[in-house]
């Protein structure tokens, strides 16, 4: 079950009326589970097991759908929820894929009679648009989560896992080796 609605979606995106929400929720909940899920995750345990099995209760609320806090230097901050943060990155999801269909041919198209389709210059554009603006709301609610008592979350200061590739080695010619890779 997604965390957001249609009129959600509608009240931040473009997206009609026309298009029926079991074609686009799954870009929402893989919004929630791939991009909003893991930040709330950093404090070192699931947090978002906590947060959806406790989404009724009014702290819970407070951060998916946003309220008017006091931060810890006194000044008041309006914070608008996860909503926007979970609309934002389900909409670049749905932008990338929003023009592609499976068929039993392959990967195609859809070009309708009166309609001309967006060159994917354009839409990487947009999604990048849409990721740059979910990521803005993503840390105004890490924000409202360190500087709130009624949550016990503190981003993790632990270094991160996983390899960095700083360099390549190597001519087109023959395979490229790794000239260093780094735990940062």
């Amino acid at each position: 079950m997604s965390l957001v609605t249609l009129q959600d979606v509608q009240g931040l995106t473009p997206i009609p009326n026309s298009v029926p929400w079991n074609e686009i929720e799954r870009y929402f909940d893989e919004a929630e589970w791939h991009d909003v899920r893991p930040f709330l995750n950093e404090c070192g345990e699931d947090f978002w097991y906590i947060f959806t099995n406790n989404i009724t209760d009014a702290k819970y609320q407070s951060l998916l759908n946003g309220t008017t806090y006091t931060n810890s230097q006194g000044n008041t901050i309006e914070f608008r929820g996860l909503k926007p943060a979970i609309v934002h990155y389900g909409y670049a999801r749905y932008i990338e894929h929003s023009q592609l269909f499976a068929t039993r041919s392959g990967m195609r198209m859809k070009i309708g009679d009166d309609s001309e389709p967006v060159s994917a210059k354009r839409l990487d554009y947009l999604a990048s648009k849409e990721r740059n603006d979910a990521y803005a709301y993503a840390e105004q609610a890490i924000d409202f989560l360190e500087d709130s008592d009624d949550y016990d979350w503190t981003r993790s200061k632990a270094p991160r896992t996983g390899l960095n590739m700083t360099g390549i080695a190597g001519n087109a010619q023959k395979r490229p080796r790794v000239r260093r890779i780094s735990n940062e």
